[in-house]
């Protein structure tokens, strides 16, 4: 995985844990637009009056907005977020969010989209998560990223895959997860 200039990130509801701050700050400083649901906000709050700056102020702020501080939410409008209401709640925050972004970036170049915070927090979440993994083919047109406590995790469509981990955020384990599929004639080097 390679960061580009040309990256899109997203964030999801999930705090920014002290081991997950320096992916944080690449991706954000990385990333062409910036889209945080819900109460991930309040997490992005806390950070920026810690740090003292307004470095992570989203582009776009979504969700129900059942999470989000009624003051994070004035001070991301206030800062130059554009706030989207979604209240369907028969898809999740994040599956809206990446609905959003999907028509945010149709005509622009973007190589991928990462989602930040992926696996912290409830599990139900997690689940949602991946669950919107598998979905996100018919979403966007881009490779969606998930990112979170210690992991990156992507799909890989039928076919012969190398897979080049170089990005300086990953470690030196790698695990295939045969999700609604099998995997065969696997192998791994490092």
């Amino acid at each position: 995985m390679t960061v580009t200039d040309n990256m899109l990130k997203q964030a999801l509801p999930c705090k920014p844990f002290s081991h997950q701050q320096k992916h944080l700050d690449v991706l954000w400083e990385q990333s062409s637009l910036q889209a945080v649901t819900d109460g991930a906000n309040n997490s992005l709050y806390e950070l920026m009056e810690a740090e003292n700056t307004t470095r992570f102020v989203p582009d776009l702020v979504t969700g129900d907005f059942d999470s989000i501080r009624k003051e994070v939410k004035s001070f991301m409008e206030e800062k130059g977020s554009k706030i989207i209401h979604t209240p369907d709640q028969d898809k999740t925050d994040f599956r809206k969010c990446l609905e959003i972004v999907a028509d945010q970036v149709k005509n622009e170049k973007v190589d991928f989209v990462v989602a930040f915070g992926a696996f912290g927090g409830r599990l139900d979440h997690v689940l949602s998560n991946i669950n919107t993994l598998f979905e996100a083919p018919s979403i966007i047109k881009y490779p969606l990223y998930l990112i979170g406590d210690y992991n990156i995790s992507f799909l890989l469509m039928p076919g012969h895959h190398t897979i080049d981990i170089s990005s300086g955020l990953e470690g030196d384990t790698c695990g295939l997860l045969p999700l609604g599929g099998k995997c065969e004639g696997i192998t791994t080097k490092v």
